[in-house]
């Protein structure tokens, strides 16, 4: 585990070296939903993800960042200086027009089936 730790330490070093966003990938909107109100992690949760819905519906992709939510979290410096929020960073999101083509499922063959009306 300490290689892979390592690794990827180094790895996040090259990309900030090479000014690669390893984070928020150059996304266009970062939302922080943030809150003085120790309660409200169930609405922040409620929000974001109807956000990601409403999103998806006008063709936006989104994605919930929880490194981001982690060091918000973990750094009330950071959290003031970077992101100028104040109280708790209950979740950060992402959000974007889609870089690559989503292919969905491909629709299938209706199978045929014998003997299911009976059971109506």
């Amino acid at each position: 585990r300490t290689r892979n730790a390592i690794g990827y330490a180094e790895s996040m070093k090259k990309a900030k070296e090479s000014r690669i966003d390893t984070i928020f990938y150059n996304a266009p909107v970062v939302m922080i939903i943030h809150s003085n109100n120790p309660a409200d992690d169930m609405n922040a949760t409620i929000s974001l993800t109807y956000g990601m819905l409403s999103a998806q519906s006008l063709g936006l992709g989104s994605c919930w960042i929880g490194l981001a939510q982690g060091v918000f979290s973990s750094s009330k410096e950071i959290q003031k200086k970077i992101a100028g929020v104040k109280g708790k960073v209950w979740g950060v999101i992402t959000l974007g027009y889609f870089s690559q083509k989503f292919f969905y499922v491909p629709p299938r063959p209706s199978i045929k089936t014998i003997g299911l009306k009976e059971l109506e």
